[in-house]
C-alpha cells in the first residue's frame, strides 16, 4: 500500500467517526504533509484539506491561525437555532439566534456602507458635522456637509454646546437671554447654515453639532 493510500485512509477514519484517542502517539508524513495526534483529543495537519462531498463533524475548532478562508462555497446551512461565537480563551463575542436575530456581546458594530432596517426600506447613514460659531449675533454662517445633493438629506438633528458653561443646548433652546439657540437651521447642495439669533451673546465662538441623516 502506498504513502497516498495510506493518507486517504487515515483522513477517512477520521470523517467516519474514529475515536481520536485510538490514534494516540502517531505520526505519519506523507512527502511533506505530517499527521500527528498529539493528545487524545487534537489531531494536527500541516496542509490544506480539500474535501468534494459532505463532512460531519460534532466539533470543530481553529486556534492560533490568523484566518479561514473558504473557496467556492456559496451557501451555509447550520442546522442549530442558535450559534455562540467566542474567542479561544471562551470569552463570548457574537450571539446569532434564528428566532431573535444577532447580538454583539462585547464591542463596537461598524458599518461602512447603508443600512436598510427591513425589506424594502430606505438605505440610510448617518453623519456627525461640527463646527464653531459665528463671532457675532444675528449672523448666518456656513457648515460644509460633504454630501452630493440637499435632496440625499432626510434630517438635521442640531445641538450647540456652551464651552465655557459646559452645558449642550438643544436645538430652539430660548429660555433665557443671552442664551438662545435660535430655529434657524437649512441646507443647500453644500452646506448647512445656521443663524446666530440676536439674543445670544454667550454662545458666540461656541460649539454647533449637526447629525445628518440621508439616503443612499
Amino acid at each position: 500500500m502506498n504513502k497516498k493510500i495510506i493518507f486517504g485512509v487515515i483522513l477517512a477514519s477520521l470523517f467516519i467517526g474514529s475515536s481520536l484517542s485510538e490514534l494516540a502517539g502517531i505520526k505519519s508524513n506523507v512527502g511533506n504533509t505530517i499527521l500527528h495526534d498529539s493528545t487524545s483529543s487534537i489531531f494536527t495537519i500541516n496542509k490544506n484539506v480539500y474535501v468534494g462531498g459532505q463532512v460531519k463533524v460534532s466539533s470543530v475548532r481553529f486556534k492560533e491561525y490568523n484566518s479561514l478562508i473558504t473557496e467556492g462555497i456559496s451557501e451555509m446551512v447550520l442546522n442549530s437555532p442558535s450559534y455562540n461565537f467566542q474567542t479561544i480563551a471562551e470569552e463570548p463575542i457574537m450571539l446569532l439566534d434564528s428566532a431573535n436575530g444577532l447580538y454583539l456581546l462585547h464591542g463596537d458594530a461598524q458599518v461602512e456602507n447603508y443600512t436598510a432596517l427591513g425589506s424594502g426600506n430606505i438605505k440610510l447613514k448617518m453623519k456627525l458635522v461640527t463646527g464653531v460659531l459665528p463671532d457675532t449675533t444675528n449672523k448666518w454662517k456656513d457648515y460644509a456637509h460633504g454630501l452630493s445633493a440637499r435632496s440625499r438629506i432626510l434630517g438635521i438633528q442640531w445641538s450647540v454646546r456652551d464651552d465655557s458653561l459646559g452645558k449642550v443646548y438643544a436645538g430652539g433652546y430660548n429660555a433665557s437671554s443671552p442664551i438662545l439657540t435660535g430655529f434657524l437651521v437649512e441646507a443647500n447642495n453644500s452646506n448647512i447654515s445656521y443663524f446666530l439669533p440676536n439674543l445670544s451673546l454667550n454662545l458666540k465662538r461656541d460649539t454647533i453639532i449637526f447629525l445628518l441623516t440621508y439616503k443612499e
